[in-house]
């Protein structure tokens, strides 16, 4: 159940920066960012490389759609995204790089 509440607050956080990405590309990043970051937010007391790994398996149990950009997006922005739950950002701020 958590897990679904979690995946409505990506989606209704997502209305608002698709509408920004330029392309079908950056959705799906932006999808991805929004994952991994609720991802590390609801494992905060993990470390950096756990979160890595298993917030990829989690993004790729998405689908296919996902599978060819989650290792992209998570291996390069990884400590970018977890450093930035961590440090209270909200989501949408902490993807707003690729969003």
């Amino acid at each position: 159940m958590k897990f679904q509440l979690a995946i409505y607050i990506c989606l209704l956080l997502l209305a608002s920066a698709v509408a920004r990405c330029p392309s079908q590309k950056n959705v799906i990043y932006c999808q991805i960012c929004f994952i991994f970051s609720q991802f590390v937010l609801d494992h905060m007391t993990w470390e950096l490389a756990d979160a890595i790994e298993y917030g990829i398996n989690q993004c790729l149990s998405f689908g296919f759609i996902y599978s060819g950009s989650c290792q992209l997006i998570i291996r390069n922005n990884g400590e970018r995204i977890y450093n930035g739950v961590h440090n209270g950002d909200a989501l949408n701020k902490v993807c707003d790089f690729v969003c």
